[in-house]
């Protein structure tokens, strides 16, 4: 469905995709290219450059109304127990905000309503595995949309209380929490996982035997 942002004259469709993967600057080429007049006419985005690397043309382009890597918010949250795509397109195709309906993918039952309302917030990200979102206007049925692909190894924590806090996969794959009442600061950390771990411990050992090899051979 995000081919939707290059591959068709579909505006609305654009704009949704856009903000919902939080995405600023990308390039349109190759057989796209037919279809950047939206680009080009719209006032909503920047040419920035035109290039042909080895008989590919492209154009890069800024969307001016990006939307941040993380979006703290109240609105309307369902649960679904897989991804309702026909909802998704539907929202795409109407031009309705990316984000006043989010599907969280869970056999848990939540249905949240409200009326769609953007929250003060400030984002640190002091390194690429760690995202700390701080506020003072977090109320019980927000929501905290972090526009990465969910993954198992990110976890994330409320303070003050410092405790865990379950994260979602949404529909098209990113990730959200619920905070409740009273948090201030939410942490999202990366933490290593088994296979990793695992691959550490092996490159160790491997190193241990080639540095007691080279010892022996002297």
């Amino acid at each position: 469905m995000g081919d939707s942002i290059w591959r068709s004259d579909d505006f609305n469709s654009t704009l949704f995709f856009l903000d919902w993967f939080g995405i600023k600057y990308f390039e349109v080429g190759g057989e796209d290219l037919q279809h950047r007049g939206k680009f080009k006419d719209s006032s909503l985005f920047a040419e920035i450059k035109t290039m042909v690397i080895a008989d590919y043309s492209f154009t890069m382009y800024e969307y001016k109304k990006a939307s941040p890597i993380v979006s703290l918010f109240r609105g309307n949250i369902v649960s679904r127990q897989s991804q309702n795509i026909e909802e998704i397109k539907s929202l795409a195709s109407n031009n309705l905000n990316s984000m006043s309906i989010v599907q969280l993918i869970t056999n848990e039952n939540i249905n949240i309503s409200h009326n769609y309302t953007i929250k003060k917030f400030d984002v640190i990200r002091g390194s690429p595995d760690k995202v700390e979102v701080l506020s003072d206007e977090i109320q019980e049925g927000d929501i905290i949309l972090f526009k990465e692909f969910y993954h198992s190894s990110w976890k994330a924590k409320e303070s003050p209380s410092g405790k865990p806090l379950k994260i979602y996969r949404t529909s098209l794959d990113l990730m959200a929490v619920l905070p409740s009442q009273g948090t201030d600061k939410v942490t999202f950390y990366q933490v290593k996982t088994l296979p990793e771990i695992l691959g550490i411990v092996v490159s160790l050992i491997s190193l241990l035997f080639i540095l007691l090899y080279i010892n022996y051979i002297r």
